[in-house]
Order: C-alpha cells, then sequence, then structure tokens
C-alpha cells in the first residue's frame, strides 16, 4: 500500500494507549510476538506499569513501519464470523537491531526485568549437538567484537545478549529474566546453554555473574499467526480510519505456559490467561508435535498436492489422513491426558480449518533443516525404539525430500544446503538416503524407515490423474485445491475436448482485417459495421465433464459487449481516463466493485479489463480506455479496480499485452523499444497487476514488438510474465489477434478469441503429430484457465442472470463522475454558477448537448440501462436547489452552418455553457488533436459574447485550445457515461466540488509533443519489410517526462487541477532514515483555506540521480476531503521494495531493477510542475 490519505495510526489519535515505562525488552520482533507476547502484556492487570522496547532481527522493516507510530498497531483476529479489531499499546518502543547502543541502555536499567526472546530456532546458532555453534562465521566474529569492546555492537543473538549481561553487570543493575518463546524444546534450557557458553569465550569472569543474577525461564507458546499482507492494511484504513503500515493477523486462539522465577518481577500475565507451571515439557511437546509438526507436513505434502494454505490442505482428506496417523503417532509418546489430548486435537483442526486466517504453506515450509529436527525427529525416534516404523513421520520426511528436489512449496532455508545437495541425486534412495543423514548422522541407516520414506514419496509425486467415470468427478469438488482440481479435469478429457477448449466458440470467417479496413470510422467494430456480424462472446459448455459455459464481456469502461444476443444492458461509466484523474484509489475501488457486481449478475465469468497501455500520444483511439501518461498512477489505479472485480468472482483481464499504445495500424506495427525504457514504462502497470492484484488473466495485443506478433512473442507472455514476475493465470487472445497455433502456444499465449482460425482441431493435432507443440504445452494452457475459474467459484456457480440495481449502480456512477472532472482555468472564479441566474444556455453540437456522451466507441462500448441528457439534468439539480432559473438548450450544426442563432443565444442568456469535446474509438486514432467538426470555430466565435461563459470538455483524451485564452473557465468532465447529464450540473453549479487532476498532460500545441516532426516515433515508418515500425526513440521521456526534460511549459501539466477553494500545503517531512532500502514515510499538512469544502492531492516524485532518468516520476499520492477551514495530515509511503520500484531503474545486466547509489530528490507538491518542498536523499 503505497498511498494513504487517512491519518496515520499513532498515539497522538483520540482513543489510543499511552505508552506504558519499559520494564521488558524485546528480541526479533515480528507479527508472533505482537500476536502473542504483547498482546498478553497488554491485557494483564496490570499493563499500565509494563512496557516493551522491541527490537528487530536483522531486517529493519518493522521498526521503520512501527517507529511513526509510536508502537502502536491493529491486531486483526479472524474468526468463522468476521474479523475483530484491537489497538495494542505494549509496545513502548520499536528498534532496528543495529540501534545497539540503545538496546544496552535499557538492558543497564535496574527496572528493566525480564528480555523476552523470538528469534526462531536458527537465530540460537546450533551445533547438530545443539550446543552453540562456535565455529560459527557470525559467532567468532561476534566474540572477537565484544572481548576488544564490551560495547560492540554485534549481530547473533546470543552475542546480542551477552553484550545486554555485560552492561547490565557493569551498571550493577541487578537480576534478570531471560524468556525464550521460540518453538525449542526446553527453550529456556537452550538459552541458557548458549548464553553461557558464549560467556566463556567472552570473558570468563561472566558467567559466575551470569549464574547469580539471570534467570532463564521456558516457556510454551501457540497462536497462528500469518504474514500481514495489503490487503490487511487495506481493510485496517477502511474499517478502522486510520492507517496502520504494520497490522497483524491472527485466529482467536493463544496460549502461553511458562516456567520461571523472574527475580526481578514480570507482568501479572496470568491475569490475562497464561498458564504457571514448574515443567513446561509436557506442554511444549504436545505444542511441538502436534501443531509444528503437522504443520510442517502439511507445508511439504500439501503444497505438492496444489494446496496454498492450511485451510485449503486440512479440507484434503488425504492431507487430513497424514495429519492424523502423525498425531496418533506422536500422542503415544506425549505425557498429558488423553482426554486433554483429545480435546486438543479437535481444536487443531478447527483452527486449521479456519478460511479466514490463510496461513501460507510456503511461509511455514520455510527452514525446514532446523525445525524438522525438533518437530518429527523426538517421534520417529520414539517410534523406532518401541519397533514400530511411523508412517506419519515418514510422510514428512519423504515431502521434504521432494520439496528439496523443487517440487511443491519454494525452498527458503539458509541451512539447507547440504540436504539440497544430498536431495539433488538422479536416484530418488540415494536422494533419502543423503539427507536423512544431513539431518541426523546414521539416520539413513534405518533401511526400514528409508524404505518407508521411498514408499510415502512414491505416493506423493505428481502423477497424472487417471480419468475418472462419470460418478468419480473429483474435479467438481470443491475442498479440493484450485489447481489440483485443473489437473484432475485436464487429464480426464479427450484431445478433442482439450482443443475444444482452448478457443472461443464463433465461427470461423470473419475477417476483421478487411472489415477494419472498409470501414474506419466504425473502428473495425464487427458489430457496427455493413450487415451486422454476431461476435461469440463464450467457449462452449461440456456437460459430461461439468464445464460450464465460459462467458466473456468487454470492458474496461463498464460491462460492455458480452455474451449473449443482444449484448446485455449495464450501468455506462465514465471513461477509465476520467477514473485515473480522479487520483483516488478508493474511487477506483468502487468503480471496480460496480463492473464486477454487474459483470456477476449478468451471469458473466470474465471482464476484459482494466486496461493498462499508456497514453504515449494523445491521438490514440483507445486513450479512453486506459488510465494516464505515468505507469504507477495507472498501475495504482488498475490494481485497485482489477482487485474489486475479483472480489465478485469474475476473472479481471489485463489489456492489451503489450505496447498498443496507438491504434492506427494496429494490426501490422512493430514497435521497437529499449528494454529498459519497456520495463521502467510500459511493462510497469502489468506488473503491479501481476504480483499486487492476483490478475488472473491476460491480453495480448495486436501489435508486432521487436518484429514479432505480441500473441508470439515469448520474451513478454513467458520470460516476462511468468519467469520474471510469477504469473499463473492465463493469456486471451486479443478478438482475432493469434496469427498463428504453433508460435503462439509455444511462447505462451493459452486460449484464442473469438473463434478457432488457428487452434482448431486439424491444426493443433497436426501440430502434435509433428512435435512441433507438445501435448504438455496444451494441458498447461488448459490448466492455466481452468486454475482461476476454480479459485474464483466459478464451475459451482449456476448460470442465472440477475437485475443490476439502475437506480443504486446509477447513484454510484454520479458520485464517482464528479469527484473526477478536472477545473483547468477558472479566471474570476466564473464557476460555480449561481442557481439562481435568470437564464442558462447550454450550446454544442448535437453529440454533447441533445444526449449524454457516453464514450468511446468499439467492443467496449456499453448499453446503457438509462442515460440522463445535459438539458435534464440540468434541470434536475437546479430544482433540487429550489432554482426558478430558465434553461434552454441550442444545437450546433456539425457543419456551423447555424452558429449565428447560437451567438444570439449566448449574448441574450445570463450564463452560457458551451458543451464541446471528442468521442474516440477503438481502431484508429485521430488525424489529430483538435476537437473535430470545427468545434475549435465554434467556440471561438462564442467566446467574448458573455462574461459568464464556461467551456466543458467532454473527451477521451486531451485536446488542443486554441482558444483557451478567451475563455473565463474550463471545465475538464470527460466522457460520462449515462449520468452526463446530473454531474455537470452538479459541477456547474457548485453541488460538488471539482477535485480531479490531470492524468495526461495537455500540450500548447502539436509541435511541443515527442513525435512532432518525427514520424519514425509516430505514426511509424516503413524500414524495408512493408509494415510501419514505430521507435520509441524518445526512451523514458514520456508524458509529463518528456515536458519537464525538454524544458517545455504544457498548456496543463500532469496533476494539475483547481478547486471552487484553496489549500495550503505545507508541514512536509520525509523521513530519509535508510532510504532506497526501507520504506520512506513522507507526511505534510494540508489546510482547507477557502470557505466550502473540497479535496486536494499530495503528489510526491522522487528524481532518480541516472542518466537518462527524467527529472521527475511520481511514486506516491494521496487525496484528503476536508471542510472550510479544516486540516488534515497525509502520510504517503514509498516502499523500495514495491512493484512500482520507486527507487529502481532497470539493469540489463542484472535482468533486475537495482537502486544505484547516490543523491535523489524527493518532491512534494499538487502537480508535478508543483512541488515546491524539496527534500534531498542519499541513497547508498
Amino acid at each position: 500500500m503505497s498511498t494513504e490519505t487517512r491519518p496515520r495510526l499513532s498515539r497522538d489519535l483520540p482513543g489510543t494507549p499511552a505508552a506504558p515505562p519499559v520494564r521488558i525488552v524485546h528480541l526479533g520482533v515480528g507479527n508472533f510476538h505482537r500476536a502473542h507476547q504483547a498482546w498478553y502484556t497488554a491485557h494483564a492487570a496490570d499493563a499500565d506499569a509494563w512496557g516493551i522496547a522491541a527490537f528487530t532481527g536483522r531486517r529493519p522493516d518493522v521498526a521503520d513501519a512501527l517507529a511513526p507510530q509510536d508502537g502502536l498497531y491493529t491486531l486483526i483476529t479472524r474468526s468463522a464470523e468476521g474479523d475483530a479489531y484491537e489497538v495494542v499499546g505494549s509496545l513502548a518502543e520499536v528498534h532496528p537491531a543495529a540501534d545497539h547502543e540503545r538496546f544496552l541502555g535499557h538492558l543497564a536499567r535496574p527496572e528493566v526485568a525480564v528480555v523476552t526472546i523470538t528469534v526462531t530456532e536458527r537465530g540460537y546458532v546450533l551445533d547438530r549437538d545443539g550446543h552453540l555453534d562456535a565455529g560459527d562465521e557470525v559467532v567468532r566474529s561476534d566474540v572477537a567484537a565484544l572481548r576488544e569492546d564490551p560495547r560492540a555492537a554485534v549481530i547473533s543473538m546470543p552475542a546480542r545478549l551477552v553484550g545486554g549481561l555485560l552492561a547490565r553487570r557493569a551498571a550493577g543493575a541487578g537480576t534478570i529474566t531471560l524468556l525464550s518463546c521460540d518453538n525449542l524444546p526446553d527453550n529456556g534450557a537452550v538459552t541458557a546453554s548458549v548464553v553461557t557458553e558464549l560467556t566463556r569465550l567472552v570473558d570468563d569472569t561472566l558467567p559466575g555473574w551470569v549464574e547469580e543474577h539471570v534467570d532463564f525461564a521456558t516457556s510454551m507458546v501457540d497462536r497462528i499467526t500469518p504474514a500481514t499482507t495489503d490487503e490487511d492494511r487495506r481493510l485496517v484504513a477502511e474499517t478502522q480510519g486510520y492507517v496502520d503500515a504494520e497490522p497483524v493477523p491472527t485466529e482467536p486462539f493463544h496460549e502461553w505456559v511458562v516456567s520461571g522465577r523472574f527475580p526481578a518481577g514480570r507482568p501479572a500475565w496470568e491475569t490475562a490467561g497464561v498458564t504457571l507451571v514448574d515443567d513446561v515439557t509436557p506442554f511444549e511437546q504436545r505444542k511441538l508435535w502436534l501443531l509444528n509438526g503437522s504443520h510442517s507436513l502439511l507445508a511439504y505434502a500439501a503444497s505438492i498436492r496444489g494446496h496454498a494454505t492450511i485451510d485449503e490442505a486440512v479440507a484434503d482428506p488425504l492431507c487430513r489422513a497424514w495429519v492424523e496417523q502423525l498425531w496418533d503417532e506422536a500422542c503415544r509418546h506425549l505425557t498429558l491426558p488423553a482426554d486433554a489430548l483429545t480435546e486438543y486435537r479437535r481444536a487443531l483442526l478447527e483452527r486449521f480449518g479456519n478460511p479466514r486466517v490463510r496461513h501460507l504453506l510456503a511461509q511455514i515450509a520455510a527452514d525446514g533443516s532446523t525445525k524438522l529436527g525438533v518437530r518429527i525427529l523426538p517421534v520417529l525416534r520414539a517410534e523406532r525404539s518401541a519397533g514400530r516404523v511411523p508412517t506419519g513421520c515418514a510422510t514428512t520426511l519423504a515431502a521434504w525430500v521432494l520439496h528439496l528436489r523443487g517440487a511443491g512449496a519454494p525452498v527458503r532455508d539458509a541451512g539447507a544446503g547440504p540436504a539440497r545437495e544430498a536431495a539433488a541425486a538422479e536416484d530418488l534412495r540415494t536422494a533419502v538416503v543423503g539427507v536423512l543423514d544431513v539431518l541426523a548422522p546414521g539416520l539413513g541407516d534405518d533401511a526400514p524407515l528409508v524404505d518407508a520414506v521411498l514408499t510415502q514419496a512414491e505416493e506423493l509425486r505428481p502423477t497424472p490423474t487417471p480419468a475418472p467415470t462419470a460418478d468419480d468427478r473429483v474435479w467438481l469438488d470443491p475442498a479440493r485445491a484450485p489447481r489440483e482440481r485443473a489437473l484432475a479435469l485436464v487429464a480426464a478429457m479427450t484431445l478433442e475436448q482439450k482443443i475444444a477448449q482452448l478457443h472461443g466458440a464463433m465461427a470461423t470467417g470473419v475477417d476483421l482485417y478487411a472489415l477494419t479496413a472498409a470501414a474506419p470510422e466504425n473502428g473495425g467494430d464487427p458489430d457496427l459495421v455493413g450487415e451486422p456480424v454476431e461476435v461469440v462472446r463464450h467457449v462452449d459448455e461440456i456437460d459430461e465433464l461439468g464445464i460450464p459455459r465460459f462467458r466473456i464481456t468487454n470492458g474496461p469502461v463498464g460491462v460492455g459487449l458480452g455474451d449473449g444476443t443482444p449484448s446485455p444492458a449495464a450501468t455506462s461509466l465514465p471513461m477509465t481516463i476520467g477514473l485515473a484523474a480522479g487520483f483516488d484509489l478508493e474511487l477506483a475501488r468502487r468503480y471496480g466493485d460496480l463492473i464486477g457486481s454487474e459483470t456477476a449478475t449478468l451471469g458473466q465469468h470474465v471482464l476484459e479489463g482494466p486496461g493498462v497501455c499508456l497514453h504515449r500520444t494523445i491521438v490514440s483511439g483507445r486513450n479512453f480506455e486506459y488510465f494516464s501518461e505515468d505507469p504507477y498512477l495507472t498501475g495504482a489505479m488498475a490494481v485497485a479496480v482489477a482487485r474489486a472485480i475479483q472480489d465478485h468472482g469474475v476473472i479481471a483481464m489485463a489489456k492489451h499485452f503489450v505496447l498498443n499504445d496507438q491504434e492506427h495500424e494496429r494490426f501490422r506495427t512493430s514497435v521497437e523499444v529499449e528494454e529498459r525504457v519497456l520495463r521502467e514504462l510500459y511493462l510497469l502497470p502489468f506488473e503491479m497487476l501481476v504480483k499486487d492484484a492476483g490478475i488472473a488473466a491476460v491480453m495480448s495485443a495486436y501489435n508486432r514488438i521487436r518484429g514479432v506478433f505480441a500473441s508470439e512473442y515469448r520474451h513478454t507472455l513467458t520470460e516476462v510474465l511468468r519467469h520474471d514476475w510469477g504469473f499463473e493465470g492465463y493469456v486471451q487472445s486479443d478478438f482475432w489477434s493469434a496469427r498463428s497455433a504453433v508460435a503462439s502456444l509455444n511462447a505462451g499465449l493459452d486460449h484464442e478469441m473469438p473463434d478457432s482460425k488457428w487452434f482448431d482441431e486439424r491444426t493443433v493435432k497436426r501440430a502434435l503429430a509433428e512435435t512441433a507443440v507438445e501435448i504438455e504445452t496444451v494441458d498447461r494452457a488448459l490448466v492455466r484457465r481452468f486454475t482461476p475459474m476454480f479459485r474464483l467459484g466459478q464451475f459451482e456457480r449456476p448460470y442465472a442472470p440477475g437485475a443490476i440495481d439502475a437506480v443504486g449502480h446509477g447513484a454510484a456512477a454520479r458520485e464517482i463522475g464528479a469527484q473526477i472532472a478536472v477545473l483547468l482555468k477558472n479566471d474570476g472564479a466564473v464557476l460555480p454558477l449561481d442557481p439562481h441566474v435568470g437564464s442558462i444556455v447550454i450550446i454544442g453540437q448535437s453529440t454533447f448537448v441533445d444526449e449524454a456522451c457516453l464514450g468511446g466507441g468499439g467492443s467496449s462500448k456499453v448499453i446503457p440501462l438509462y442515460t440522463v441528457p445535459p438539458l435534464e439534468g440540468l434541470r434536475d439539480v437546479l430544482d433540487d436547489l429550489g432554482s426558478s432559473a430558465e434553461v434552454t438548450r441550442i444545437t450546433v450544426a456539425d457543419d456551423l452552418s447555424d452558429l449565428e442563432r447560437a451567438r444570439t443565444a449566448a449574448t441574450a442568456a445570463d450564463a452560457v455553457v458551451i458543451m464541446a469535446g471528442l468521442v474516440a474509438t477503438e481502431g484508429w486514432d485521430q488525424p489529430d488533436a483538435h476537437l473535430m467538426h470545427d468545434q475549435d470555430r465554434m467556440i471561438t466565435e462564442l467566446l467574448g459574447l458573455n462574461p459568464r461563459t464556461v467551456v466543458v470538455l467532454k473527451d477521451g483524451n486531451p485536446v488542443l485550445m486554441p482558444w483557451v485564452d478567451r475563455a473565463p473557465a474550463v471545465l475538464e468532465v470527460w466522457n460520462q457515461g449515462a449520468e452526463d447529464g446530473h454531474v455537470v450540473a452538479d459541477l456547474l453549479l457548485g453541488v460538488v466540488n471539482p477535485s480531479g487532476k490531470v492524468p495526461t498532460t495537455y500540450p500548447r500545441s502539436a509541435d511541443d509533443t515527442l513525435h512532432a516532426g518525427r514520424p519514425e516515433r509516430y505514426p511509424g515508418t516503413d524500414e524495408g519489410d512493408g509494415y510501419p515500425v514505430i521507435r520509441y526513440s524518445e526512451g523514458l521521456e514520456m508524458g509529463y517526462r518528456w515536458f519537464q526534460a525538454q524544458g517545455i511549459e504544457p498548456l496543463f501539466g500532469f496533476g494539475h487541477g483547481l478547486s471552487y477553494t484553496t489549500f495550503v500545503l505545507d508541514d512536509v517531512v520525509v523521513d530519509t532514515a535508510d532510504a532506497g532500502r526501507q520504506p520512506m514515510v513522507v507526511t505534510a499538512r494540508v489546510t482547507n483555506t477557502g470557505t466550502v469544502a473540497g479535496a486536494e492531492v499530495v503528489q510526491v516524485y522522487l528524481g532518480v540521480p541516472v542518466e537518462g532518468e527524467p527529472p521527475k516520476r511520481l511514486v506516491g499520492f494521496g487525496k484528503v476531503h476536508l471542510a472550510a477551514g479544516a486540516s488534515a495530515a497525509v502520510t504517503i509511503t514509498v516502499d523500495p521494495a514495491a512493484t512500482h520500484h520507486p527507487f529502481g531503474v532497470w539493469d540489463d545486466g542484472h535482468r533486475a531493477f537495482v537502486v544505484v547509489p547516490g543523491e535523489y530528490t524527493v518532491f512534494v507538491g499538487t502537480s508535478a510542475a508543483d512541488t515546491p518542498h524539496r527534500t534531498p536523499v542519499r541513497v547508498g
């Protein structure tokens, strides 16, 4: 979450707890500590006397996030009934590990009584025998440093503790308790062992002091705590009204069993539910062997079966059987009462099955080389001593071996080097023996165990699912993992069924290219050319397999042409370029929510949108479908839209991949672009959609890329999309954009629409017979499409189209439309108009004054449920305001033959509203950036006749305005859709204050554009192959970056937008600590200094000191709504690790984004040109 407009969580917010005095120090602050020990401390009866000073591990991320929040964070407790939110205040301070002096200072204070520890098993730096690994390079370095200087900064946890104890002894601060909260058997004794052993290496006088002054307490901890996601952050912001950079999701269950003397005191933890005992061991073994052991089993075995989370895994009957088997083996060696163990197992299954927690198997799978030794080996050894070969343990070990060999969850285990090397053996038996020996020397000599592990490995190894009978269609079982279901379905299909699912159901024979050439004015839309062509927008069902008819509708500006004749009607929304002008992620989410809701209501499975090509030129016919010239604004808004669409069980499809930034000769053009430019600009929004939205589908473009058709270009379809970004969905062709079968399938195109011109049965079978395409490639394409269908519940959803709430959705469209208008100019405060003015005349050509301006043409056109024309809309709003003003309309002919009548009306009226604009269309670009049908002359001749004249632009593109100096006020409302009349009236009369910002620069002259006098840049030139080649030779200087790099002042620059009120932006603070590596927090105060409510957008730009980079790039924004006279703080977090790479530049050598050391500049303001607040930032 890179931008926020709500207040940041801190102790300044009303109702938040005060910081208690520090009496506990914690090492290794992360999600678990905050869900567990910090929560218990906050709930103790004496919580106000026990604050925690928390220190991170090696990564300072949590400190960077929590320090600005005064240590506060939100605990999200997820149960089947819903989420509960709680602000936890026990962390009085949060510091990075590098702040070692502060750590020593706390340990030297007598009032600090307890040090708690959660650094994971690996943090104790143990050797195979369970002692301190004194030969470890880090430990050796720490010992040498402490010998030389007791206050030296050290790295390992044992050395940090020893350094703290040295400081405590020197200060005479008295006794203290060290309390381990990690999943280690007898963790107190382990802590005592590593600390004592290290003290002997550092100072031979220290062990005696430690024995007298330090209590090593033991504990068992239990609470499932997943990693924090951006969705968690979004939910907190939406439901609680503040920004929390690091909330913690967790489950309702929690347990803490503690044994220790605590000579210096402790919180009254027992009042919060802590169990105090003399011996933790029985509870510890129960938790390690049952909960943690089964977690490890599922992390490896269930991920191999295609599951992603614990709840998915435990719903799989086979996985659950494995878990029960492991539990049976473990319970034979646990000493707690049998009925208590039975109840604990029941509770575990309930916890594991909680779908709200979504504990990722990949997260649990990390560090298996350390975890299995304490989770599985004790049970295994006990069973072998009893003469049994434990199947549950063998299954876990078999799954781990396969995991090390590349199956299931990715390997993230710094200590697994030897085990991975052993697992790489070609022969599986050799691999098993080698891995077991690495886990425990001599274990590989246990022949019965090796045989059992091999047996379980064979059962686990992914194999093709045999074709089931009609009564055994396992893929229809929603309890199974989506990918597992997809694999099973594809395995059950005949070749003919597979091929039938590779393409749309339309009969082949339509020649889109000829239709486009014959009727460019219709944008090549077959539904509008000559005799109407019925475009079939579905894939046929296969009833015997339970495959539903797969219905696909167009987007992205509402539910466009969909499956069915006639295409279903829907709410006609404002154009995407207008949505981008809102600079508001919540607005984008609402927009996507409307589209997703209506798509689902109409029974459609896919919405072809959002479109995220960039506005490289302002004459592109499809700019109305795309967001902006800026890749970050485009990506951020698109992510919000796509997430909201898919929340309705609808597949969102990012388009058009990639470089379809112009419509001119789109079927033939080839784009030449440097890789750096491609990555930093044109691919970036797609990357954000893949990584941040989990987009389920991508649509390939018509154009060529570097001479290869986009639907055949493996570099983008596979190497970038899948290898670099990890995309797991499917790629569909734009309609008729596929140009081959073999090249397209092999490059990564998975689905042809709308017919089978290339992916037909004859062609595919021949390609298979000639081994030009492998059957695995066909299967892969189908699995990629079926998996998101299963994930989104589309196989379970019957086709039952319903009625759209036209009134409710229309009201929402009206609210959205009013928030995106841009007040470009308002000399003399002509706007808003006085609703009680005597008479208002609306003047313009028919498209803009007679009917609602619905927007661009082509396949994305929405058939509206209703429309509100300008005259009716203005009269409605005037009536609502109690006005008796007279409103008339003068429609000017396209040839301006009756312009004199309009001049007369303009002179006589009390106020004049000139409505002009541009309706672009798919398939062709505008000949230039002027308004069509001589509207520039119409406006010029009407201006000056009446001082109270407003020009309202209804565009899908920025336009040239040769008349702008004569216009008192210019309001850009875009192509508004159904609610055009009401929205424009709301804005003109001040019912709503305009708050939009320019998403794409308006040039003063065509000569100022990047392609002026450069045909090779646009529209392209024939370089000898017969087709146009467009060279993006401007590099990164596109959009506002072009104007700023070239020193050209635009007419209205990126981010510009006026208001009916005024704002002051001050108190700007940029937290530059460890810039370029850790999140940079920008805070500013915005004050509404005017007399009416309004909204302002704070914009953050970054100057990157690398050759070829433009002066500024947008890296964050936040919109804030303020009443007159009100102020609010805006916090914008710029995370270097974010998917838009705010600090990064593409490096071809590393094939990655890199952050280059140097002097960066942070610009804060309200437009790309207006950034008065500048902060230099040193990176590296």
